[in-house]
């Protein structure tokens, strides 16, 4: 009975491993978009950034969205890891968190933010800042 528990639990590994895998590349996917590519240019013309792992705009300082894309890929692996500890629980506890943050919890400013021009086209730096305007004036609660 028990070196089956012991194979059971370390089968649950591989689910885990390939879910942890598979949140990475989701990420490095949509951080490498066009329509990702094209908000962090239009909103440095501005001094802002699109802070990915707290999903809002803040300004711009060296670094910060190379510290952002860290912190967002650590809080992966570290799920990836209590994944695995927990095994198959942990499987399907990530499997709901991943599903959520890839389906259901976007938030609403990344919604307008990414259907807006700021995601579809190269603006100016005056024309972002009427967008961010139009944005904030008609969804105050997402862009605060």
């Amino acid at each position: 009975m028990l070196p089956e528990m012991a194979v059971g639990y370390a089968v649950g590994w591989i689910p885990n491993i390939a879910l942890t895998a598979l949140h990475y590349e989701w990420h490095r996917r949509k951080m490498r978009s066009e329509r990702t590519q094209r908000v962090q240019r239009n909103l440095r013309h501005v001094g802002s950034v699109w802070i990915e792992s707290e999903t809002t705009i803040k300004e711009w300082v060296e670094g910060r969205e190379e510290r952002d894309l860290l912190k967002y890929r650590r809080g992966v692996w570290l799920l990836g890891i209590a994944g695995l500890v927990l095994s198959w629980i942990g499987f399907f506890f990530q499997l709901m968190i991943v599903f959520s943050i890839h389906v259901i919890a976007k938030s609403r400013a990344e919604q307008l933010l990414f259907e807006s021009p700021i995601a579809t086209k190269d603006l100016s730096a005056e024309e972002v800042l009427a967008e961010l305007k139009k944005l904030k004036d008609n969804s105050p609660e997402a862009f605060r």
